[in-house]
């Protein structure tokens, strides 16, 4: 099989743990040069050493929270000044509380819509917009099935979801 994304530079949001940290692992197969942002610069440089070992291509960290749309644009037009970024991989995200919504904590809702809704936004809209730059681009918004199936006490977290899933519907219309 053709290998299409091979000196291709892959931004991925959330990328210490869970799906983030695997597609990392995952994406060394491809060569390509991998920018890493995710809040935990102590995971961050554990998985770049990890990273490094296996591979000679580029692998920068940015320990970045996307709730903090000015840290976000500081750091990105760092990034992008630097990088074209080919593939852009939004899959920050979290999850808190399983509260009935007449239970539930504000302050969780306020931290799950900020990640999972504005954090994209926040990242997106400076890498699409070196993106529009180039012939061909790719931007992959993680979501979950709780967006299309709600479960108890996951109001604002499936909201959310539902959200990032109606938002690539929308980028797609837009670009």
């Amino acid at each position: 099989m053709e290998n299409h994304i091979r000196n291709r530079t892959v931004l991925i949001t959330g990328a210490s743990s869970g799906f983030g940290r695997q597609l990392a692992l995952d994406l060394l197969d491809y060569e390509v040069d991998l920018i890493l942002v995710a809040r935990s610069k102590n995971r961050l440089e554990t998985l770049r050493e990890e990273l490094s070992s296996r591979t000679n291509r580029l692998v920068e960290i940015h320990a970045l929270d996307v709730r903090d749309r000015q840290a976000v644009e500081s750091a990105l037009s760092d990034i992008l000044s630097r990088h074209t970024v080919h593939i852009l991989v939004n899959n920050a995200g979290l999850a808190l509380g399983l509260d009935p919504v007449d239970q539930g904590n504000p302050d969780h809702w306020d931290i799950m819509i900020d990640t999972n809704l504005k954090g994209l936004l926040y990242v997106s809209k400076p890498v699409i917009a070196q993106m529009r730059t180039l012939e061909s681009a790719h931007v992959v918004n993680i979501g979950s099935m709780a967006g299309r199936m709600p479960y108890p006490g996951g109001n604002a977290y499936c909201a959310s979801k539902a959200a990032v899933h109606a938002l690539g519907e929308a980028m797609n219309a837009d670009l």
